[in-house]
């Protein structure tokens, strides 16, 4: 297991799709604030090649601070194994 927060070498996004690639893992846990479709692209490939070989990604995705889109959302479905939307009321 390896937890990366955003890291202060190179880009997340580079270093995911660089583990993705190994054999090292089996599972994919994401649990992010919000979704951005540029971003989801450009995962995209990595993470159906991930679930072609046997993997399993599961995505958390924050909607409280309006930024997560419907695109992204539309494409985290399609190349995910399960995708939970979290909304945090205010009480």
């Amino acid at each position: 297991m390896e937890l990366m927060n955003q890291p202060f070498n190179g880009q997340l996004g580079n270093r995911l799709i660089e583990l993705l690639e190994s054999q090292d893992y089996h599972t994919l846990n994401i649990v992010v604030a919000f979704a951005k479709n540029s971003g989801v692209l450009r995962m995209k490939d990595a993470l159906e090649n991930f679930r072609v070989k046997g993997g399993k990604v599961n995505v958390f995705v924050g909607v409280d601070l309006n930024v997560t889109s419907y695109e992204a959302l539309t494409a985290l479905l399609l190349c995910t194994d399960s995708l939970n939307v979290v909304h945090s009321e205010k009480k």
